[in-house]
């Protein structure tokens, strides 16, 4: 019989019962041997820790790149949660490139105060909000659409990456005539709205702001990404110049979006063996508080560090399997962190510009405690050929390996790892295996699947300080 991982709710499993062993620890693993924080940068762990698909080149198929990157890019262009631990995965997380392009809008609207005329800025008002409305209406289409041309290229056996077949389609079926009118309106407003700010400014600080809201909507910060894996666009060949032709606007095959760079190439990601750690916890592991100090609040006392998706019966036997737990043995072939250089569009010494500083309400949203932009990514954390060992002062009486294994239906979750289905595995992300004797038990995936397995992260803490200050200014004005 298969498991479904649906079938059941996925649940903590209480860990050794004489053991001080935290999320903690594995906190303070990662940040040693991968993470290499710089000032004001955090370690943020991710609960979901999902695999990523990224390859070397192919055979005579043709390449991986593009569909490499985007894999690393929508995990880098995403809204980091204030907080220790995440356990949100990518569906529903806004872009931080859009975020980003909100903040830039608001700060600028301070500095055209001063040289623009109120029906110019009432104007400017005007075209970011309909260019706003325009993206929300553009992205609306693009899910519509990709989601639409995936189920007719399954039902009628087309390859998702055939654009003769997809265009065929899309004229018929598809919104390529929406898309098209929405990204001529959107051209036409973004140029009026460039040409209406870009002037000389007093302040050099001023200047680079309105620059930096000139480069925000500049269409060469850009690029179509494939949303599939290159080789299925043959006999159309997916390079650099192709992309670059396109038409910005996302749809069913491509994704528009703001083009983001790494400090390593696709090959030393896919065989680093930088940061390969092999670590032990036992009973006489002490119980560490890294996160508490770092954080200020405890990612511990909230999430388990290990969890199953299991029926009550199956939860209570794992759960008193795990009480007689005696070790933990974690080891990966690489940790490391791939460092991601936004491009020129953003600026995040902006970030401390002294509008923030002078009116902090209206930055709140972006830079308070629930913030939005208050910390951004600056590194995925990725972990190569990940596995853990448990030790047992008993046998295991639960068949971990019918249960948990790739056939199995997977559910087993460690350190946000998740020993997944056969449905969670791809060209480039191998099966795991669950290996089980008397007294141990081993999860292990294969040597070349990467996980995400968290962010470093780089804090802005302008708004508070100046939030302070006002407080105090307030508290001890002259009555």
């Amino acid at each position: 019989m298969l498991y479904s991982f649906q079938e059941s709710p996925i649940q903590d499993v209480p860990f050794g019962t004489a053991m001080q062993t935290s999320l903690n620890n594995y906190y303070d693993l990662l940040k040693a041997q991968a993470a290499s924080l710089n000032t004001q940068e955090f370690l943020q762990l991710k609960l979901v820790a999902d695999p990523v698909d990224v390859s070397l080149p192919l055979n005579s198929q043709g390449t991986y790149e593009w569909y490499s990157y985007y894999n690393l890019l929508k995990r880098s262009d995403l809204e980091i949660e204030p907080g220790a631990v995440s356990g949100t995965g990518e569906v529903g997380v806004a872009r931080i490139s859009d975020i980003y392009g909100k903040f830039i809008n608001r700060l600028s609207s301070l500095v055209v105060l001063q040289v623009l005329t109120p029906e110019e800025q009432k104007k400017k008002d005007q075209l970011e909000t309909e260019l706003d409305g325009l993206q929300t209406q553009m992205a609306i289409l693009a899910n519509s659409d990709f989601s639409a041309w995936r189920d007719y290229a399954s039902l009628r056996g087309y390859n998702f990456g055939d654009m003769a077949a997809y265009n065929q389609y899309s004229s018929a079926y598809g919104v390529a005539s929406k898309m098209e009118r929405l990204m001529r309106i959107k051209i036409n407003k973004t140029f009026e709205l460039i040409k209406l700010i870009n002037k000389t400014y007093a302040s050099a600080d001023d200047q680079e702001i309105i620059n930096a809201t000139v480069d925000y909507y500049n269409s060469s910060m850009r690029l179509c990404y494939p949303t599939y894996p290159d080789y299925t666009y043959l006999p159309t060949i997916i390079n650099l110049n192709y992309l670059l032709g396109l038409p910005h606007v996302s749809t069913a095959v491509f994704d528009d979006r703001y083009a983001f760079n790494f400090d390593q190439s696709l090959d030393l990601i896919k065989t680093s063996q930088v940061g390969a750690f092999s670590a032990k916890y036992d009973r006489t592991t002490g119980n560490s508080s890294s996160i508490t100090t770092d954080w200020g609040s405890s990612g511990s006392a909230r999430w388990g560090f290990i969890k199953a998706s299991a029926s009550v019966t199956e939860h209570q036997q794992i759960t008193e399997d795990f009480k007689k737990a005696t070790e933990i043995k974690l080891s990966s072939k690489a940790a490391f962190r791939v460092g991601i250089n936004y491009g020129p569009w953003f600026k995040p010494n902006l970030f401390k510009s002294k509008y923030i500083k002078e009116q902090p309400d209206l930055f709140a949203e972006f830079f308070n405690e629930n913030g939005s932009l208050l910390y951004y990514p600056t590194a995925l954390i990725l972990i190569r050929g990940f596995s853990v060992e448990f030790s047992s002062s008993a046998n295991w009486s639960f068949d971990y390996k019918k249960r948990f294994s790739a056939s199995g239906g997977g559910g087993f979750r460690v350190f946000g790892i998740n020993f997944g289905g056969k449905s969670n595995y791809t060209r480039d992300t191998k099966e795991h295996k669950v290996d089980q004797t008397s007294t141990t038990l081993n999860l292990s995936d294969d040597e070349n699947t990467i996980r995400f397995v968290g962010y470093a992260v780089k804090k802005n803490k302008v708004w508070t300080e100046a939030s302070e200050r006002s407080f105090n200014n307030l508290k001890f004005a002259p009555q």
